[in-house]
């Protein structure tokens, strides 16, 4: 009956072990006690090596296994950076239109408040030009109809309380 082969460094002890011709039974047989102390010796050391080797792997697993979880946690680090990092260009981006767009409102309001001003300017120049005129012709129109001064005078005062009244 054959038996299930060990796997592993299992496997690899089985194999050394049996390899060079270690089989307990064996040995008891066909050597003396010098060769046995020997080949017990040559066992020992060999099993001692492989148990070095799989204490080896066991912390080199370990250790691999604990870099492995501090590459995940760098990874889960890395993308709550570049995470923060987009909502804070964003954040930045928005903050920035917004402020331009306040520059711009500004602008447009002071560029509105000069325009009615230099219009309201406008306008009052211009009333005054028509009521100089106005008041020009009124004159005019006195003398001709009126020669007296002193009719004339009592026109353009009238004339001119009324226009105010209108124009004001």
């Amino acid at each position: 009956m054959i038996a299930a082969l060990p796997t592993g460094f299992a496997a690899m002890r089985y194999f050394v072990l049996h390899g060079i011709g270690i089989r307990p039974g064996r040995v008891r047989q066909e050597c003396g006690p010098r060769h046995r102390s020997i080949l017990q010796e040559r066992k020992d050391t060999i099993v001692k090596s492989v148990q070095d080797a799989e204490d080896r792997l066991d912390e080199a697993n370990r250790r691999l296994s604990e870099a492995q979880k501090q590459l995940s946690q760098a990874h889960v680090v890395i993308s709550e950076i570049r995470n923060e990092t987009r909502s804070a260009k964003t954040n930045l981006l928005k903050s920035d239109a917004n402020v331009a767009k306040k520059e711009l409102v500004t602008r447009f309001n002071r560029a509105i408040a000069a325009f009615r001003s230099k219009e309201r300017v406008i306008f009052l120049e211009v009333k005054q030009q028509i009521i100089s005129l106005v008041l020009n012709r009124s004159a005019s129109q006195a003398k001709e109809t009126f020669g007296s001064k002193k009719r004339a005078r009592a026109l353009i005062n009238e004339t001119i309380q009324k226009l105010e009244g209108d124009l004001l």
